[in-house]
């Protein structure tokens, strides 16, 4: 259950964007006042809202992909729209977030370095979607050109 000042950032946080293009909403507060619990509640919104859109594109998608078929050429691919990052200025507010989205039934992909990752529930759960190889992958691949980097700062400064 949201408090009413929780219930004002979420309206405000999923309300139509204004004519003006503003779409930022800053939710700050002290430990403990619930900016966690509203986030989640602001993405799991959002991604209610992404689902209805996407029925609505997918439809529209279908037709146009028709047409292409018609005049004999190959139909864009349909569109995704059913992401939103999430990034934290701590690990744990990350998991808390993660740890909410998933009691909602939102599949979600948690993404950083293992220290600080609650690893029994979060990397479990991200270790289930699709993506998680390519995850690994692009992980490795950019730890690799870090200890490069490192190794040849460690080069310079020594020889």
């Amino acid at each position: 259950d949201l408090n009413e000042k929780q219930r004002m950032a979420v309206a405000q946080a999923t309300r139509p964007i204004a004519p003006d293009g503003c779409a930022v909403t800053l939710i700050q507060g002290p430990p403990g006042t619930g900016k966690t619990h509203t986030s989640v509640e602001i993405v799991f919104r959002w991604m209610s809202e992404l689902r209805n859109a996407r029925d609505v594109l997918h439809q529209a998608w279908q037709e146009e992909a028709r047409a292409f078929e018609m005049r004999g050429e190959k139909p864009p691919k349909p569109p995704k729209l059913e992401q939103v990052l999430v990034t934290g200025y701590s690990n744990i507010a990350v998991n808390n977030i993660m740890a909410g989205l998933l009691r909602h039934g939102v599949k979600a992909l948690r993404v950083g370095h293992g220290h600080g990752m609650d690893t029994n529930t979060l990397q479990s759960e991200s270790e289930k979607d699709p993506r998680w190889p390519e995850v690994c992958r692009l992980r490795e691949s950019y730890q690799r050109q870090e200890a490069g980097r490192l190794a040849f700062q460690i080069q310079e400064r020594l020889l």
